[in-house]
């Protein structure tokens, strides 16, 4: 019986411990869950930052290029309608040819030399750009003429402004030293945001000259984008003129002959 009565305590006791012990752990579990909840971090998905747009370029210019340039034009000067063909080789001359009916002028020009006749008074040029600026006021040279006709941008040029956007127009400013007088001559440009091609050439030079080509129409030959209607308006200290330059039958790289040669009985300006 009392044996009976050991293991029945010892059972109990067993049971109790045992359940102290669950309850025990239970309760740890509990407060550690709670724990755990208290202390819990909600995360959040944030999207990722879009990439940085990048920079718009304001002075990119999409100039033509070519190796020979041909084209018949028409003009009105001093209310003389004439016409004639221009020929370009890039970089090394320009020919010129003007006819009334019949052919009445030629001139030819290279980075170094301006040559030109007039048949009808027998007369002509022949001498560099110097002369020109010194005779004439007219402030030029090569490379500079080469780019107004053909819609591109003169060489050297140096940014004195930041360029200004106006809708699909941006304006651009220039310093272009000048190689005929090593003068600084001003340019503004004005470009086309979306085609990047320019729609007009200001220059104005210290010697008062001012030079505008505004490009009025444009044509696509050979995925090069050129003008077919240029209005030019040059003044200068004895020269002030106005005309509207049109040019047709536009072809690139077909290489053309420039037959140049001024008679001997001609006497120069």
């Amino acid at each position: 019986m009392i044996k009976s009565r050991k293991y029945i305590r010892l059972v109990v006791s067993i049971t109790v411990l045992a359940a102290v012990t669950m309850l025990s752990v239970s309760c740890r579990g509990h407060k550690h869950l709670q724990q755990s909840n208290s202390d819990s971090t909600v995360v959040v998905d944030i999207p990722p930052a879009p990439p940085a747009q990048p920079a718009v370029l304001l002075d990119t210019i999409q100039n033509a290029y070519y190796k020979y340039y041909s084209a018949n034009f028409s003009c009105e000067v001093d209310g003389i309608a004439v016409t004639g063909q221009i020929r370009i080789v890039h970089d090394s001359a320009i020919w010129i040819s003007v006819n009334k009916i019949i052919e009445v002028g030629r001139v030819l020009i290279t980075p170094t030399k301006v040559q030109g006749y007039v048949k009808l008074l027998s007369k002509c040029y022949d001498g560099d750009f110097a002369g020109i600026a010194k005779r004439w006021g007219l402030d030029l040279d090569f490379a500079t003429l080469e780019a107004m006709l053909t819609g591109n941008c003169p060489p050297h040029c140096v940014k004195r402004e930041e360029p200004t956007r106006n809708g699909d127009q941006v304006t651009l400013q220039f310093h272009q030293k000048s190689p005929t007088t090593a003068q600084q001559r001003q340019l503004t440009l004005l470009k086309h945001f979306k085609t990047k091609k320019i729609q007009r050439i200001e220059m104005s030079c210290p010697s008062q000259q001012r030079t505008v080509c505004s490009y009025a129409k444009t044509q696509t030959v050979e995925g090069q984008t050129l003008p077919t209607l240029i209005d030019l308006t040059v003044r200068s200290r004895v020269f002030d003129g106005t005309t509207q330059l049109k040019l047709e039958k536009i072809a690139l790289n077909k290489r053309q002959p420039m037959p140049f040669s001024i008679p001997k009985r001609y006497k120069k300006f």
